[in-house]
C-alpha cells in the first residue's frame, strides 16, 4: 500500500520508508473514515492481488486458494453458514465462533476467492512463486530500484573485493588448487569506438562522418522528416489542464503546426475539448464523456491530450485513456499526452514533441546509412526475428532473491518496433549468492514472443530467429 494513491500522498516526504506502517494501511481501507478515496484504495488493492494465488493458516491445515475480488470489512460482510439452518453470521463472528480466534484487523475487507469463500487478510500468506510477470509500473521500479551509475557500481566491486569477511580470495582453497591469483586493481580496458553512420534527414540534408560538425550539435530541425507522416484529417486536443486556457491551447496548436508544416507535415486545425477534472468532471465521467464524443466522431484517429497539474489525476487519466484508447479493446486512436510545465513551450520542446508525433502517426524522422556488408545483412532480415535477453541480479553484495529477467524480439525491420516480456524468477536457495544466469521460464516466453509475431505477420511465424545473449 506504500504505492496506493494514499500511500504516494501519505508518504510523499518520506522517501526511504520501503513499508507502509499498519495503522496507516487501516486508516487507508476504513470505509468510514477515508470515503473520499476507498474506492480508488480497493481498486488500487484489487489490481495488486486478483488471481494472486496465496494460503490460508486459520484452521490446522494450509490450503491454498485464489484471490478473485474484494468484499466488505469483517465485522460486515455476512454469509450463510449451513451449520446454523442457513442463518446469516459477519466473518468476523464465524472465526470467534467456530475456532475461538478473535480477529486483530476487523475493519480490514475481506478477500473473496474464487470458491465464494470469504477469508480474513491477517490469516493469508502469499502462495511462493517460481516465475511471476511484472507490469510496466513493476518494471519500471525494478530498473530504478537495481540500476547504478557505472562509478557506482565500480565502487560496489571494488568495496566486496576489499572486503576480507565477504570475499576472502587468498584463503579460498579452490583458487589455491588451481594456483590462480586475483588482483584487486579492476582491469580497464578501452572501448572500441565504432564509426558512425550517416545520417539521412531527407535528401536535401545528410550528416556524415565527415562533416567535421561539433559533437552534441543538432542543425536539422527545421528540416523535413525522411518519411514525413499523414496527419489524420480529424484530430482532437484534449485540455485536462486547470491552468491552460483554450486561447492558450489554440495558440500552442497554431505553433505546433507551423514547426510541422517546416517538418513536411500538413497539420490541420483540431477539434477542441475541454474537461475540468477539478470541478466538473471526475476520471470515470472523463472516459464516458470521451466515449459519446468518439462515437459521434469516428472518423478522429489522433488525441493530443494535455494532462491534469495534479499527479493522482494526471497519472489515472493517462492510464484510463491510454487504455481506452490504443489497447487491444479500445477504439485504435493515437496518443500523445504533454504536460503542462512552468517554462514555456518553445521552438526545441515543439519540434522535440514533433519527433514522437511522427514516428506515431507511422513516419519516419531519420534513417542509417550503413557500410554494404551491414545493409545487405539487415535487407535479407525480412521475417527474422531478433531475440535480445539479457538476467539482472542487482549490485553485488545484495541479498535479493529475485532476478529480473528481460527478453526483447523484432517486431519486423524497423528497429523502434519489438515485442517484449519482462519476468521476475525466484533463485534457488544454493545459488543465492550466485549470478545465476538461466532463464527459468524461458520456453513459454519465446512461444509468447513467437505467437504475436505470429499475429502481426498476418499468422506467418518468423522464418528464423537469431538470439543474441
Amino acid at each position: 500500500m506504500l504505492h496506493s494513491p494514499c500511500g504516494k500522498y501519505h508518504y510523499r516526504h518520506n522517501r526511504n520508508i520501503k513499508k507502509a506502517n499498519i495503522n496507516d494501511v487501516l486508516a487507508f481501507l476504513d470505509r468510514d473514515g477515508n470515503d473520499k478515496d476507498y474506492a480508488r484504495e480497493i481498486e488500487f488493492l484489487l489490481k495488486q492481488c486478483k488471481n494472486l494465488s496465496v494460503r490460508s493458516s486459520a484452521s490446522n491445515k494450509v490450503i491454498g486458494y485464489k484471490i478473485s475480488g474484494l468484499g466488505e470489512s469483517a465485522s460486515t460482510q455476512t454469509f450463510k453458514w449451513n451449520k446454523r439452518d442457513n442463518s446469516v453470521i459477519t466473518v468476523e463472528n464465524f472465526y470467534i465462533e467456530k475456532y475461538g480466534i478473535e480477529l486483530e484487523y476487523p475493519s480490514l475487507p475481506v478477500v473473496t476467492m474464487r470458491n465464494g469463500s470469504f477469508l480474513p487478510m491477517e490469516f493469508l500468506g502469499v502462495e511462493p512463486v517460481r516465475v511471476k510477470r511484472i507490469t510496466d509500473e513493476q518494471r519500471a521500479m525494478v530498473c530504478q530500484k537495481s540500476s547504478l551509475n557505472p562509478s557506482d557500481y565500480y565502487q560496489s566491486i571494488i568495496s566486496v573485493r576489499n572486503n576480507t569477511e565477504e570475499q576472502y580470495f587468498e584463503n579460498d582453497p579452490f583458487i589455491a588448487a588451481w594456483n590462480l591469483q586475483i588482483d584487486p586493481k579492476m582491469h580497464i580496458t578501452s572501448a572500441r569506438i565504432i564509426p558512425p553512420p550517416k545520417i539521412i534527414y531527407n535528401s536535401r540534408y545528410q550528416v556524415s562522418p565527415q562533416s567535421c560538425l561539433p559533437q552534441s550539435v543538432w542543425k536539422n530541425t527545421n528540416t523535413e522528416f525522411y518519411n514525413p507522416a499523414s496527419f489524420p484529417s480529424l484530430w482532437a486536443m484534449i485540455n485536462l489542464s486547470s491552468t491552460m486556457t483554450e486561447q492558450a491551447c489554440l495558440e500552442f496548436c497554431k505553433n505546433l503546426r507551423n514547426i510541422a508544416y517546416e517538418r513536411g507535415i500538413d497539420c490541420p486545425a483540431p477539434f477542441y475539448a475541454e474537461y475540468n477534472l477539478q470541478q466538473q468532471y471526475s476520471v470515470d465521467q472523463l472516459i464516458i464523456a470521451l466515449q459519446d464524443m468518439m462515437r459521434e466522431n469516428n472518423d478522429c484517429k489522433f488525441f493530443l491530450v494535455i494532462l491534469p497539474e495534479n499527479s493522482d489525476a494526471s497519472d489515472r487519466s493517462y492510464g484510463e485513456i491510454k487504455k481506452l484508447c490504443e489497447l487491444e479493446n479500445g477504439f485504435g486512436i493515437v496518443t500523445q499526452m504533454i504536460q503542462v510545465g512552468k517554462k514555456p513551450w518553445n521552438y526545441s520542446k515543439l519540434n522535440n514533441l514533433l519527433l514522437k508525433i511522427n514516428t506515431k502517426l507511422n513516419g519516419i524522422n531519420s534513417i542509417l546509412d550503413v557500410p554494404e556488408v551491414i545493409k545487405s545483412f539487415f535487407e535479407r532480415g525480412h521475417h527474422i526475428m531478433y531475440v535480445g535477453i539479457d538476467l539482472s541480479h542487482g549490485a553485488p553484495g545484495l541479498s535479493r532473491g529475485r532476478s529480473t529477467v528481460a527478453v526483447v524480439a523484432s517486431a519486423d525491420d524497423v528497429p523502434s518496433r519489438y515485442f517484449k516480456e519482462v519476468y521476475l524468477q525466484e533463485r534457488p536457495a544454493d545459488t543465492r549468492r550466485e549470478s545465476w544466469e538461466y532463464v527459468v521460464d524461458m520456453k513459454q516466453i519465446m512461444k509468447s514472443l513467437i505467437m504475436q509475431y505470429y499475429e502481426k505477420h498476418q499468422n506467418h511465424p518468423p522464418k528464423a530467429i537469431v538470439i543474441y545473449r
